[in-house]
């Protein structure tokens, strides 16, 4: 072999292999990638909903390694990092040359040991230094709490393993203290996991139709994910909160919710991750990952470099817009209006305590709100 032969040091033959292979397939696209042994336990971790770093999901927009989405309860929350931070260099490494794979590596190490980590964040003209110490963190992926007339709010942060169940049960829980009229399933800041628990969620709110299309490279179908029994809570009002980092797993559901008519979207267009990643497992206990194919929604659109519109399109600005928006919606009338002004002073409280400055969940909720009228 010329290197093993020529090059001026000795050569670690295992090392050379590994970057080769990892060359050539990240040469493929930004989520094709190779795991040494050790990089593959610690990707399965993550699926399972525990790991060892700072507790952050990460993904790539526009060549730069950025936070989808942060833990609640980790380092990063705790620390100050916030979904949208670009990471700029971690423990002094340029970050804008690193693989997603390396960065989580580099984030990821031992409880009580540290890393710093260089931030650029918009609207923030100077890039922000953190030092975080790195913690066991465990993801608590669904979150739930009911509020007015019998509507119940549930977060899923990322779609790992059970997450379809612990949904189930996060409404059967709201159900124990009254009538279920309504879902606010709030998808923002979810990267993504795994497809079959989207899938999962998606067929209990369906009684028919499609939930997702897989087609590999010359357009054939490979799997097609249908509604398998009568949806039970088919008829359940559901809206849907998305945002840009919305990804993967996350645009798979709520586009199946939406392009079936189940609901209403709300916040703004999601990430647009829609290619498929297989695990090959290899007998070393390394792995690679690899494109193998696209998902389509039900309407037949891809989702890949598109992601899923929302149909009332909000951005994350000041809250006040939000009485500014209510204010120009048709009153109906003086007697509509006086109708309506009571129910609002009671929701009031309630709205204010919960959603404090999020225009987005306040516009989701006031939507989900006029369809139990």
């Amino acid at each position: 072999m010329l290197i093993q032969g020529q090059y001026v040091r000795e050569v670690d033959e295992k090392a050379i292999v590994q970057g080769a292979i990892r060359g050539m397939v990240e040469s493929l696209d930004p989520h094709s990638a190779y795991f040494t042994p050790e990089e593959y336990k610690l990707f399965r971790h993550d699926l399972e909903g525990h790991f060892e770093g700072i507790g952050v999901q990460i993904g790539v927009r526009d060549g730069w390694i950025v936070v989808l989405s942060v833990f609640e309860g980790g380092p990063a929350a705790r620390g100050g990092l916030l979904p949208g931070d670009r990471f700029v260099h971690i423990d002094g490494v340029d970050a804008r040359d690193l693989r997603v794979e390396d960065a989580a590596r580099l984030v990821r190490g031992a409880p009580g040991t540290k890393v710093k980590i260089g931030i650029r964040r918009a609207g923030v003209e100077q890039d922000l230094d953190f030092e975080l110490e790195r913690g066991r963190v465990r993801i608590e992926a669904v979150q739930s709490r009911r509020l007015d007339r019998g509507i119940v709010y549930v977060a899923v942060q990322a779609f790992q393993e059970n997450v379809a169940r612990d949904v189930e049960r996060a409404l059967e829980a709201a159900e124990r203290e009254g009538e279920l009229t309504g879902l606010l399933l709030d998808l923002r800041d979810n990267g993504g996991g795994l497809v079959s628990e989207a899938v999962a969620i998606a067929d209990r709110f369906l009684r028919r139709g499609t939930i997702v299309t897989t087609r590999g490279r010359d357009g054939k179908v490979i799997q097609r994910e249908r509604a398998r029994i009568p949806g039970t809570r088919a008829s359940l009002p559901i809206v849907v909160l998305v945002n840009g980092r919305s990804a993967s797993a996350a645009e798979i559901l709520a586009a199946a919710l939406k392009e079936n008519g189940r609901a209403k979207l709300v916040g703004t267009r999601t990430f647009g991750k829609g290619s498929v990643q297989r695990i090959f497992e290899q007998a070393d206990g390394s792995a690679i990952k690899l494109t193998t194919a696209l998902h389509y929604g039900p309407s037949g659109e891809t989702i890949q470099a598109r992601g899923v519109e929302p149909d009332v399109l909000v951005e994350a600005v000041d809250p006040d817009a939000f009485a500014a928006a209510v204010l120009r919606e048709p009153s109906g009338g003086e007697a509509l209006l006086e109708r309506h002004i009571e129910a609002a002073r009671r929701a009031a409280a309630e709205e204010a305590r919960f959603f404090e400055d999020d225009l987005q969940a306040r516009v989701a909720y006031h939507l989900l709100r006029s369809e139990l009228r």
